[in-house]
Parts: structure tokens; C-alpha cells; sequence
């Protein structure tokens, strides 16, 4: 590879970093409208692209919850699980928070199994985001049997 290449390879990955922390700042201002969140997450996964970080994509996870897009939190978890990512209990919890907000308690329990399926152990903030799920959405039976 002549030198030329080089710095122009270098030049390339070094603009891709800042488009990416553009859109990660974007993703984690609490003041950007879902249709830009969203827009924004598009960018930083797209499909059939493996690149990223299990930050950048809890990051993401937690920024589709406050604009309340269970379904593509919970599509990204498991996008973190096809691109060899593995997800930690702080995504699971980002996720299930996401199913909370979205009124999705069936989806946050499947989140809260899918821990325990994958060896993962959840802790207080997962049983409180699982009991918060549930109870917004009518489940009081539901949120009382997860304290068992």
C-alpha cells in the first residue's frame, strides 16, 4: 500500500469516527425528537454492517426507550446478539426500561426470561424495571409474583 493509501485510508476512519459521535450525541441528547433518535440508530447499526460497541449500543437501546420504541430496543438487543455482541445486564435493563415506557409488559418479561436463558443474573434495577412494566400496565398479579 503506497503512502498516499495510507493517509487516505486513515483520513476515511477518522471521518466515519466523528459522523459517529455526531449521531451518538444526538442519540443520548434527552432533547431530540424521536423521529431524529430513531433516524440516528438507523445510521449507527445498519443492517448487515457489524460495527459498533456494546456502549454504543446500550446507548442506542436507552434512547429508543425514552422515545418510547419498545420493539426497536428490544430489535437491537437481539441485533447485538447476531453481530457476536454479547449484552450485559445494564442492555437487558436499558431494553426492559424501553418495553416500560412503551407500554409493552409482556415485552419486558421476555426480556427478563431472555437473561436468564443467556446466564445472565438480573438485579434490582431489572426486577424494577420488569415490576414497573407490569404494573403500568394493569399486571399488579404479575408485578407482585416477580418479588417472589
Amino acid at each position: 500500500m503506497c503512502a498516499g493509501t495510507a493517509h487516505s485510508e486513515a483520513e476515511k476512519t477518522t471521518g466515519q469516527r466523528r459522523d459517529e459521535e455526531g449521531l451518538l450525541q444526538r442519540v443520548r441528547n434527552p432533547h431530540t425528537p424521536a423521529h431524529e433518535v430513531r433516524r440516528a440508530v438507523a445510521l449507527l447499526f445498519p443492517k448487515g454492517v457489524h460495527r459498533g460497541r456494546l456502549s454504543m449500543y446500550t446507548s442506542a437501546i436507552s434512547a429508543l426507550g425514552r422515545v418510547h420504541a419498545c420493539e426497536e430496543a428490544v430489535a437491537l438487543l437481539e441485533t447485538m446478539r447476531q453481530r457476536a455482541l454479547t449484552p450485559n445486564v445494564i442492555s437487558y435493563n436499558a431494553a426492559m426500561s424501553a418495553c416500560e415506557k412503551g407500554g409493552q409488559w409482556q415485552r419486558a418479561l421476555e426480556v427478563l426470561e431472555g437473561m436468564s436463558q443467556r446466564a445472565l443474573k438480573p438485579d434490582v434495577i431489572s426486577y424494577s424495571a420488569a415490576m414497573s412494566a407490569c404494573e403500568k400496565g394493569g399486571q399488579w398479579q404479575r408485578a407482585l409474583e416477580l418479588l417472589e
